[in-house]
Formats: structure tokens, C-alpha cells, sequence
């Protein structure tokens, strides 16, 4: 029953994964773009360059 329990658990972590994929196609093509994809480190990356400009 271990077992059992511990397989359920990866597909439901596979389901949201799938969305990713569409995604992740469309960054793999630009190596840039994969960069530029992540919203997250996009917004801390454009201030950290305005500061090294700025100074």
C-alpha cells in the first residue's frame, strides 16, 4: 500500500506541469527568450541593470 500511495502523488504533480509545456516550446526555440520568459527574474534583472547604468 506504500507504494501505492507514493505513485498517485506524481501524476497530480504531472497535471500542472502541462501546462507548462506549451510554454516551454515556445522559449526553447530563443535561448533569449527562455531568459526573458520568467516574468519573475525579468522585473528584478531590469532594475539591477538601471542601477549599474545609472550609477
Amino acid at each position: 500500500m506504500a507504494p501505492d500511495s507514493p505513485r498517485p502523488p506524481p501524476p497530480a504533480h504531472s497535471d500542472p506541469p502541462t501546462a507548462q509545456p506549451p510554454e516551454t516550446p515556445t522559449s526553447q526555440p530563443e535561448p533569449s527568450a527562455g531568459t526573458i520568459h520568467p516574468p519573475a527574474q525579468l522585473e528584478p534583472k531590469p532594475p539591477q541593470i538601471r542601477q549599474y547604468q545609472y550609477r
